[in-house]
């Protein structure tokens, strides 16, 4: 493929609107930066200083993680709206109303003066990661100002233009906000019966009994779009794109689930995730319900249609999410055990041959909704059709540096990355490229391991002489094995786990891909004369990371997209400052506090600077 290639693709229009040029852009998401006036965590407002550190590194995306109002575990890919934006993110120094002549303008803070000081006490921004408790706190200021403008805002006219235009979702979000709440904020699967599945004619008295409930949600995500429209306004003035982030699935306690019911848009009796692989041994249970595409193909895509048409109000391109699971998804019976994580899962549809066809129609129907530029997350198990749709609609795909390699484990070289891909050091579920050297790299999972010798017989007593003999216990902390530097070939690994070299083809793979990782890795970027063959040293330095990022804004990819997180690695302060193995943003499959809550060290305005 040439990049001249990209203008005859079936995104060919898009490519000419952007331009078929190689571009560099920054990832980041919201809550991991802030400004002196945000409360608290990272608002709107805030992002366009990332606008402008962009345009000061020359850097023309930038992409940011999704803005859908989160559901449990706070996670942005588990949303309980596709449409619906967060409302801790809502600047309250941005919040605007009409004034007599239609004209928006700020609202007076005086009034709210004690309560915002009193928020930014309780929750500072100076610690390592968000306190989500916030959320509440925020939504009690905001309510107080509709309560405080209540006369004007009821009859905004901006407002009731944006209540007609999203007519088709924002009712159902108010009314499911109305109903959680009288319900005692459970999941809608266990609210009473009459509210578990709703009848437009009921929704319609629920909305009218309690008006003024359904008003400030309205209001709410109105003055989001607001502020999301006016961060689009700005990045276009810059000539910068934004690119948003689809999340692919929907909480199953969501808005959106809770007023499909009737369409049977979503498989209630299955949980999506991913297979097992030597990253994750157990597979992935995410908990969202998979989607019934036939059900959704004959309404014409609609759904998938209005979340794109609604996106492009803020977004020039998007990422697709989980781009593999549109050609199929690993489900998993509702009821399968919870340690067997995805182990007891299948692909849905289950027929191979299925697959492309599938896929195909629904980016069809995506292109013909939205003017926006599509890139897809093809990250995983990977369909061989995937490959060859990403190159038809000339879509960008991902390669994410340190799993490019060759079948003998050496690193792959960026004259060979797709050209229609984003070259990247790290994403928003892996370890940053500083916690992959210091935690993961030269090693392997311990339980994926263990699930290699179970099948092969391997009892545990030769199990636990084989670990000794394999594996270097000091460094092998947590789920990671760390191979010996004994082990230097191939015939000593299968001397020791007694197989024969056909009986230990897994075993051979994971040594070769793995074993001399750092090494192979220090002579990809050209540093492993330099930093004098210490293969085995545990810290990273920022002269590691600088050529790591140098090396891959030379491959033929035509985007370069790097998280915040990596280019603020190149500073030898920053690295000192951090945990590295605990500086990351996500571990997937796990729920807990420290997930979609990492902030970064010090103001954005100061990163300015």
């Amino acid at each position: 493929m040439e990049y001249s290639d990209l203008r005859s693709s079936k995104t060919g229009k898009l490519w000419e609107k952007i331009g078929i040029e190689q571009r560099s852009g920054v990832a980041v998401p919201l809550f991991f930066i802030y400004s002196r006036k945000s409360i608290g965590i990272g608002e709107i407002p805030d992002l366009k200083f990332m606008i402008d550190w962009c345009l000061k590194n020359s850097l023309s995306i930038f992409q940011l993680l999704p803005m859908n109002e989160m559901g449990f575990g706070n996670s942005p890919y588990s949303s309980i709206s596709t449409f619906a934006l967060e409302p801790i993110y809502l600047s309250v120094n941005e919040i605007k109303l009409e004034d007599k002549t239609g004209a928006l303008k700020k609202i007076d803070l005086k009034p709210f003066g004690k309560q915002i000081a009193s928020l930014r006490r309780k929750f500072p921004k100076s610690r390592e990661r968000v306190n989500y408790n916030l959320k509440q706190g925020k939504l009690g200021l905001f309510s107080d100002i509709y309560s405080f403008h209540k006369k004007n805002i009821h009859r905004s006219v901006g407002l009731q233009k944006f209540i007609k235009d999203n007519k088709d979702w924002i009712h159902h979000y108010a009314g499911y906000k109305i109903l959680k709440r009288l319900n005692g904020m459970q999941s809608f699967e266990e609210w009473k019966t009459e509210d578990k599945k709703i009848s437009n004619k009921r929704l319609h008295e629920i909305l009218e009994k309690r008006k003024s409930e359904a008003i400030s949600y309205y209001w709410l995500q109105w003055q989001l779009f607001l502020q999301m429209s006016d961060l689009k306004k700005y990045a276009s003035s810059k000539n910068v794109l934004l690119m948003g982030d689809i999340p692919f699935l929907v909480s199953r306690d969501s808005a959106d689930v809770w007023c499909s019911q009737n369409k049977n848009y979503f498989k209630l009796d299955k949980y999506s995730g991913a297979p097992p692989d030597m990253y994750f041994a157990l597979g992935q249970k995410w908990g969202m319900p998979p989607y019934d595409w036939n059900k959704i193909e004959e309404n014409n895509f609609r759904y998938i249609k209005q979340r794109l048409k609604y996106a492009e109000n803020f977004y020039d391109m998007f990422r697709i999410d989980h781009f593999v699971g549109l050609f199929r998804i690993w489900t998993i019976d509702k009821n399968s055990p919870p340690e067997k994580g995805g182990l007891e899962g299948e692909f849905d549809p289950v027929n191979e041959w299925d697959w492309e066809s599938q896929g195909r129609k629904i980016i069809d129907a995506m292109l013909s909704a939205s003017k926006m530029m599509p890139c897809a997350e093809d990250l995983g198990t990977v369909p061989d059709c995937s490959y060859r749709v990403l190159e038809e609609f000339g879509i960008v795909g991902m390669n994410v540096q340190r799993w490019m390699k060759d079948w003998q484990g050496k690193f792959i070289s960026g004259d060979h990355y797709r050209i229609n891909s984003i070259a990247t050091v790290s994403t928003h579920d892996s370890s940053t490229l500083a916690g992959w050297w210091e935690s993961e790299a030269g090693t392997i999972d311990k339980t994926f391991f263990k699930m290699l010798c179970n099948e092969k017989g391997i009892d545990e007593d030769r199990f636990a002489q084989i670990e000794k003999e394999l594996f270097n216990e000091k460094r092998s902390a947590g789920q990671r094995y760390f191979w010996r530097r004994e082990v230097n070939s191939i015939d000593y690994l299968v001397h020791i786990i007694g197989l024969s070299h056909e009986e230990a083809g897994s075993f051979i793979h994971l040594f070769t891909s793995t074993f001399e990782e750092r090494k192979n890795f220090l002579e990809y970027i050209g540093l492993y004369d330099r930093i004098e063959n210490d293969t085995d040293g545990k810290n990273i330095t920022a002269e590691v990371v600088k050529a790591s990022i140098e090396k891959i804004k030379v491959s033929r990819s035509i985007f370069s997209i790097q998280l915040l997180n990596e280019y603020l690695s190149e500073s030898k302060k920053f690295l000192k400052e951090i945990n590295t193995e605990t500086y990351r943003i996500n571990y997937p499959g796990l729920v807990n506090e420290s997930n979609w809550s990492l902030r970064m060290n010090q103001r954005i305005e100061n990163l300015l600077k």
